[in-house]
């Protein structure tokens, strides 16, 4: 069972992943925690990342700049598979497709992680929690390409791997602001320039919101239940571990029905 966490950049994502999966575990539950967020950032939940140890404290601005030249040369060396993507990293790519070079090479190296790392998180006996998986990628993909159409967004919306629980996390624009020009200000230069190259800025934190907002309208219209939580509101986390524990319970007997059918049509 797969829990996808999406919303604008500083609205707590992390740290509410980093929660869920405590809460998850008291209650009994095996739990994964895939986080792509950077070192420095609050929360200190670097279980498995999509970025390994870049996101560990102390990891340079020039191994940030290095890797992907590293990788890159690492799957172009194996074999010609490496012009070979898998299709949702070829469709989200295309969906955000922008003149900028950096931002899509940086775009297409995380969702090639995301997707390597959705397959194997995908299993019916543990919850896997992303604090930023497919939605909040096509969030990106629509901040790089703001003229894609709503028939689109949905297309690629309902193409990509599906969770099984989508959770919108909230904070009002003043707080993002605040908490965005605190994260740049622990950045170094070249670190900050990379930040911005990505459109994370906080000129451009309500474009972000409005991007959200967008998604969210559009799952909730072609069926997609969200749940919706703050960062800061104890009472709302609780009632998304509650709903999350339910749907679990749910998967988990339906998981075991189809385990005992399959074992009574063996032994027949």
């Amino acid at each position: 069972m797969i829990v996808d966490l999406f919303g604008p950049p500083c609205s707590g994502k992390t740290v509410f992943a980093s929660r869920l999966a405590a809460r998850l575990r008291q209650r009994g539950l095996d739990v994964a925690l895939h986080v792509s967020s950077r070192g420095n950032e609050v929360g200190g939940a670097y279980e498995e990342t999509i970025f390994d140890q870049a996101n560990a404290p102390g990891f340079s601005t020039f191994h940030r700049l290095w890797r992907p030249v590293v990788e890159f040369a690492s799957r172009a060396g194996r074999s010609n598979s490496w012009l070979e993507e898998d299709e949702e990293v070829e469709l989200l790519v295309r969906l955000g497709e922008t003149r900028s070079t950096l931002q899509m090479l940086r775009f297409r190296r995380y969702v090639r992680r995301l997707a390597r790392l959705w397959r194997t998180a995908a299993r019916p006996d543990a919850v896997a929690i992303f604090d930023q998986g497919y939605t909040q990628a096509c969030c990106s993909a629509l901040l790089m390409n703001p003229s894609v159409s709503d028939t689109n967004l949905v297309r690629a919306l309902l193409s990509l791997p599906q969770a099984d629980v989508l959770v919108r996390v909230e904070a009002p624009i003043d707080v993002l602001e605040g908490r965005l020009r605190e994260r740049m200000n622990r950045l170094d230069p070249v670190g900050r320039l990379l930040e911005i190259s990505m459109g994370i800025h906080a000129a451009n934190i309500t474009d972000h919101v409005a991007a959200i907002d967008r998604l969210s309208g559009l799952l909730t219209d072609a069926g997609r239940p969200i749940h919706v939580t703050s960062s800061d509101d104890a009472v709302s986390q609780e009632a998304c571990v509650a709903a999350i524990s339910e749907v679990w319970d749910g998967r988990k007997a339906s998981w075991h029905r189809r385990e005992l059918a399959h074992h009574d049509g063996q032994e027949r």
